[in-house]
C-alpha cells in the first residue's frame, strides 16, 4: 500500500527560502504567492482559477467553476499541482536520488 507523507514544515521552509527580497530578507507575500501557485489556492481556499494575483476570501467556498485551457484568459493560472505526476517521475533523475514514490 503506498502511503503520502507531507512535510509542511519543510514545504513553507521552502518556499520562504525560494521568495527571499535581493536583500536576503523573508518576503513571505511573495511565499504565499508561490505556494498558492503549487496548490492551486490560496491560504484562505479561494481558488487561483478565480483569483490568480492576489487572495480573495470571499471566493474561499467557491467550487462552481469550470477551468478549461484552452482559453486565453486561463493562461498561467494552472496549478503546478497538476504538472506534479511528471515532476515526480523527472526528479531522481534531476537530483541523481532515488525516486521513493516509484
Amino acid at each position: 500500500m503506498r502511503q503520502l507523507e507531507q512535510d509542511v514544515k519543510d514545504f513553507w521552509n521552502y518556499k520562504v527560502d525560494q521568495s527571499k527580497n535581493t536583500d536576503g530578507s523573508t518576503n513571505m507575500k511573495a511565499a504565499i504567492a508561490l505556494a498558492s501557485k503549487i496548490v492551486g489556492r490560496w491560504l484562505s481556499g479561494a481558488p487561483l482559477t478565480c483569483s490568480p494575483d492576489h487572495d480573495h476570501p470571499s471566493l474561499a467556498e467557491e467550487n462552481n467553476f469550470l477551468f478549461e485551457f484552452q482559453k486565453e484568459e486561463n493562461f498561467g493560472k494552472c496549478p503546478l499541482v497538476l504538472t506534479l505526476p511528471g515532476l515526480i517521475i523527472a526528479m531522481p533523475k534531476l537530483t541523481n536520488q532515488k525516486n521513493p514514490l516509484l
